[in-house]
């Protein structure tokens, strides 16, 4: 009586699918090296994080513009994508997963595809991460600037247009000085990224306080009997002017749309106040 032998099974493992069509984006996890220096994608994409971050895990977002360098959440850096489709899928390949929304705005437009310099495109602002130290002072380009001590050790957010510069923390504004680099150059800065969504309002420091004023039909508002003239394009706008101990910073419905500086920075005896009534004559006078 013979034996019959038992049917065997073949397992088939397949290879995980590309990244969906339309977006491309990946996202895996980096240990990093002592070097600090991160290879991505052999002769593809390498990027470098300071020697302190050693051993920690980074999550790595990446497409074929972008990637963001994330730390338990927090934004490390945002560089420059080299990769091509092959290259993402060769990442997926090797375990990386289909990704999430981005953590950070993207990275700046090359002129060129992949191989040409950065571009700012018109009227766009860029923003860029820097280490606040100890004594409260950030550095750019070699000029440095005063914060709030209690930001030491942290990361803020510096936002430039090439005419003012803005630093951001916690979804506020905690300072704004004049741009300290020409337009031309901010494609240069390290870490520049596109700036995203409106400028937050900042916090009611200490000795700093907040009047509106609408705008009259020579684009001029006074306060603290100073003048300060907005243009006429702004005629007619209800707007919120921050006065803080050294700047006046002018607001309208959350968006920044001035910064002048105070002439006379002295205590703040007396504030005129418009009626309802009055400003509305007012309004309808410029209309």
């Amino acid at each position: 009586m013979g034996i019959e032998a038992e049917p065997f099974a073949v397992r088939v493992i397949e290879a995980p699918p590309p990244p969906p069509v339309g977006s491309g984006a990946v996202e895996f996890e980096a240990r990093v090296p002592p070097s600090g220096h991160l290879t991505l994608v052999p002769n593809s994409q390498k990027t470098a994080v300071t020697p302190a971050m050693a051993g920690r895990t980074l999550t790595i977002w990446a497409d074929q513009r972008s990637i963001h360098l994330t730390l338990d959440g927090h934004l490390v850096k945002t560089v420059p994508s080299r990769l091509t489709e092959e290259n993402l899928r060769w990442l997926t390949m090797r375990g990386a997963r289909p990704a999430g929304p981005p953590p950070a705005a993207p990275a700046l437009p090359r002129s060129n595809g992949k191989t040409g310099r950065p571009t700012v495109p018109a009227g766009q602002a860029v923003e860029v991460d820097r280490l606040v130290h100890r004594d409260g002072l950030i550095s750019l380009k070699g000029e440095e600037y005063q914060v709030s001590n209690s930001f030491a050790g942290r990361r803020i957010t510096l936002r430039l247009d090439g005419h003012l510069m803005h630093a951001i923390a916690d979804e506020t504004l905690i300072g704004t000085w004049p741009c300290p680099v020409s337009r031309g150059q901010l494609s240069s800065l390290r870490g520049a990224r596109t700036a995203s969504g409106r400028l937050p309002a900042p916090a009611l420091l200490a000795g700093a306080m907040r009047v509106q004023r609408r705008v009259s039909d020579s684009g001029r508002i006074m306060v603290t009997s100073q003048r300060l003239k907005l243009g006429k394009k702004n005629a007619g706008k209800l707007v919120t002017v921050i006065i803080a101990d050294t700047h006046f910073r002018i607001l309208h419905e959350g968006e920044e749309i001035a910064v002048k500086e105070r002439r006379n920075p002295g205590p703040i005896s007396k504030i005129r106040v418009v009626s309802k009534r009055e400003d509305s004559q007012r309004a309808s006078s410029i209309s």
